[in-house]
């Protein structure tokens, strides 16, 4: 028997808008605009280059003798902004760093700008010292954190200068990413660190800036917080950074408005960007071309008390947001996670990977194409790959199983996977709106021109399955092999009663799914609550808000109990309750594969390492199971034994 890997990976793509339609104008980089800033005395222009060519002497006031400058903001003015300013400047900082207003402290990513990780909401960097500052007051906080093993190198990482190649070395910080984001999505505690850290060295220097020039209002304390975040003042980029852009914006001139300051500050910031050399900076122009349309509007956003909108990047901020929670990346896998988890999952010996048209809207199939390619020396012969077609988007052709929308949907399918072909092709539901031969027919002919191997269903009632025998054996064509039905110690009727004739009949196999249903029978909701981050913790999503009302039900309450002495005897065996119940499902002889759904290595190899806790279910154990789960179908009574 297999245990199937299934994957499911939701991320956020990030915003893409070609940046020129924003260095136009007054803004184009041409001689005379970007005369000022003097790039071509300045060598260093802060890319992968060899640190050992320093640039040398002044530049603008700037001392350059390192790649790195330091500023003393000790003798700057201090001022303060409050909780609510202060939560709108950060979310409008988080919509330009991570594409919408959702937080993003569990964001982890290499950008190819020679520093290492970017990490969380803010942009912590493995390269500079800011991603090291961040870890090593988490590890003050919980010392026996796994991400303790990261401090010596990310220490070693941000001690290189600026110009230095090697600050871009991530090789030794394997597992970084999985980390980072399980510290995240797990600890509370993580998220309170970001938003410290990013407090004391973005903030409060941001603030004291500020003031230095007279900046009050609290939207021009969020466009220097923002300023700080992207260029920074400490171990920067001695060409583009807060107090360069300062130094070129001039003093504030006598009876200045703030507006009329601000809008000087934010053009000589645009100018910059888009002047600098290649395309480094000049691709985010459009941040500050929304932040001056707040500028442009200034009795509305001076204080921001009010909605603001971020026209460009197609962002409305409220000011009632969570801040204290990644609610687009927990619980959701990047691609590198799956990579990682893929990657464990073959040392296992796992080969079976199953994903669908329907997972994240595509995105999971890439994510899980990606993942395999990235695998060194695996050959196409080494696994076997389902996907499944009947939800392909909202259109009226999109969804359903029409032989017009099976071509299509295998198709984008394919091209997702970047693959000639997948093993298994399922009908993800029964489409009573389409003749069964039709469907029959539209399987087959992609089997016949090579896109698939096989077609199986999914959820199908055994009536209709038995159909779509008749239909395959009446044209001499290609059967369903398997079918994928939703079955655990909570859901049996099914597997163990409706399909029985069919395995001995058809000789039908069944790949299931949701052998933890839903996450219950691993013991996390135990204790009648739902923790953060995890599946029922998923908002506005009709198949979980049904789970949900269900959890909370009389119904829901004695499943519990039965699940806390499931646990008990888990313990008794010496598992986990997750093995016990995918044990529990492999012991069913008509299962041929198991789908678990797996977020880290870790959780991947916890849940194969089932395959052994099998054999450790004696008769004696299957049948407290079943006395404890009481569920179990009745067999179909037979009454000439009567």
């Amino acid at each position: 028997m297999r245990i199937t890997i299934y994957l499911l990976s939701l991320i956020a793509l990030p915003y893409v808008l070609a940046a020129s339609s924003y260095c136009k104008g007054s803004f184009s980089p041409t001689k005379s605009i970007c005369a000022k800033f003097q790039f071509d005395k300045l060598k260093e222009t802060g890319q992968c280059t060899d640190s050992k060519k320093k640039p040398s002497g002044k530049f603008k006031g700037i001392k350059l003798s390192n790649c790195t400058t330091f500023y003393d903001t000790s003798k700057l003015p201090n001022q303060k902004i409050d909780s609510q300013a202060s939560k709108m400047a950060e979310l409008i900082t988080n919509v330009f760093e991570n594409g919408n207003t959702k937080m993003g402290y569990a964001a982890v990513e290499k950008l190819g700008d020679c520093r290492g990780y970017t990490s969380g909401y803010i942009g912590f960097t493995t390269g500079t010292n800011d991603a090291y500052a961040v870890v090593k007051e988490y590890v003050k906080r919980v010392p026996k954190s796994t991400l303790r093993t990261y401090l010596p190198e990310l220490k070693r990482l941000s001690n290189f200068l600026f110009g230095d190649p090697k600050r871009d070395d991530t090789s030794k910080l394997k597992g970084f990413p999985t980390a980072w984001k399980t510290a995240t999505c797990k600890d509370p505690i993580f998220i309170r660190t970001q938003l410290d850290v990013g407090e004391a060295m973005y903030m409060k220097p941001a603030l004291k800036y500020a003031a230095s020039v007279g900046v009050k209002s609290n939207l021009g304390k969020a466009i220097f917080y923002d300023t700080i975040v992207q260029h920074g003042w400490q171990y920067v980029e001695p060409s583009i950074n807060l107090p360069r852009i300062l130094h070129l914006t001039g003093a504030r001139k006598s009876k200045e408005s703030e507006k009329a300051y601000l809008t000087r500050f934010l053009t000589t910031r645009r100018q910059l960007m888009c002047c600098y050399p290649g395309n480094v900076w000049n691709s985010s122009a459009d941040r500050v071309a929304d932040l001056q349309s707040l500028v442009d509007k200034w009795s509305q956003n001076e204080k921001l008390r009010n909605p603001v909108t971020l026209k460009i990047y197609g962002a409305k901020i409220t000011g009632k947001e969570d801040l204290l929670r990644d609610s687009q990346r927990c619980g959701q896998i990047s691609p590198e996670q799956t990579s990682e988890i893929v990657k464990t999952a073959l040392e296992l010996g796992v080969n079976h990977f199953d994903v669908a048209e329907s997972h994240a809207g595509g995105q999971a199939e890439i994510d899980l194409g990606l993942a395999l390619r990235n695998q060194k020396g695996l050959r196409r012969s080494d696994f076997v790959l389902s996907t499944k077609v009947f939800w392909g988007g909202k259109g009226p052709n999109d969804r359903g199983l029409s032989r017009k929308h099976v071509f299509e949907g295998t198709v984008a399918c394919l091209q997702r996977l970047q693959l000639d072909y997948v093993d298994i092709l399922y009908a993800q539901r029964p489409d009573p709106d389409t003749p069964m031969e039709e469907i029959v027919r539209a399987f087959n002919w992609c089997i016949d021109k090579g896109m698939a191997l096989y077609w199986g269903t999914s959820e199908w009632p055994s009536y209709l399955i038995t159909e779509a025998m008749n239909v395959a054996s009446r044209l001499q064509l290609i059967a369903p092999i398997t079918e994928s039905p939703q079955y655990n110690m909570l859901n049996r009727e099914r597997v163990e009663k409706e399909y029985l004739p069919m395995y001995q009949k058809y000789n039908l196999g069944t790949c299931i799914w949701s052998p933890l249903a839903s996450g219950l029978l691993s013991g996390k909701y135990n204790d009648g609550n739902i923790p953060p981050y995890t599946r029922l913790a998923i908002q506005d999503h009709p198949v979980i808000n049904r789970l949900r009302s269900g959890f909370f039900s009389e119904e829901g309450r004695r499943k519990l109990e039965k699940i806390k002495m499931m646990c008990g005897i888990a313990k008794r065996i010496g598992c986990t309750p997750a093995q016990l119940g995918i044990a529990w499902c492999l012991k069913n002889q008509n299962v041929t594969s198991v789908i678990i759904g797996a977020s880290t290595p870790a959780q991947a190899k916890e849940d194969i390492l089932a395959l052994g806790v099998r054999k450790l279910l004696t008769d004696e154990i299957m049948v407290d199971l079943d006395r404890l789960l009481a569920n179990k179908p009745e067999v179909v009574f037979d009454f000439r034994k009567s």
